[in-house]
C-alpha cells in the first residue's frame, strides 16, 4: 500500500498566493485574485491594457517580466493575464511557452489573437 503522506507532500507547493485585491496601474483599473492553481490578473478593456503594458515598460517592466517566469518555476505558481476575459499571456510551469511569448520573455505565453478580439469587440 502506497504511503500517502509522501505522494500528499509532492504535491505540494513551496509557496501559495492568496490575493484578492483592486488597484490601478497607469490610471487603470486591474484586479488581482487567486485559484488555488494560478494567481488571476483582469484588466478591463484592449486599450487599458496597452496603457499599463507602457507604463511598465518605462518603469522597468521588461525586466520583471524577465525574472517572473524563473520564480514561477520554482515556486510552482502560474498566472494568467485576461484582457475582457479573454486570456492574452499566461505565465508558470504549468503553461508552454510560445513563439509569441518568447518574444516577451523565456517561459511566456501570449495570445494575440485573443486580445485583437478583446479590442474589436469594443472592450
Amino acid at each position: 500500500m502506497p504511503d500517502l503522506r509522501k505522494s500528499r507532500s509532492r504535491q505540494r507547493r513551496p509557496v501559495s498566493v492568496y490575493a484578492a485585491l483592486d488597484l490601478a496601474l497607469a490610471g487603470d483599473a486591474v484586479t488581482v485574485r487567486s485559484t488555488p492553481e494560478k494567481v488571476l490578473v483582469d484588466v478591463a478593456d484592449a486599450p487599458a491594457a496597452l496603457r499599463i503594458a507602457r507604463t511598465l515598460q518605462g518603469s522597468g517592466g521588461a525586466a520583471l517580466f524577465e525574472r517572473l517566469p524563473p520564480a514561477f518555476d520554482v515556486t510552482g505558481i502560474n498566472a494568467e493575464i485576461r484582457v475582457a476575459g479573454r486570456p492574452v499571456a499566461r505565465i508558470g510551469p504549468a503553461f508552454a511557452a510560445n513563439l509569441v511569448g518568447r518574444l516577451v520573455a523565456d517561459g511566456v505565453a501570449v495570445y494575440p489573437w485573443s486580445f485583437v478580439k478583446a479590442w474589436l469587440r469594443g472592450s
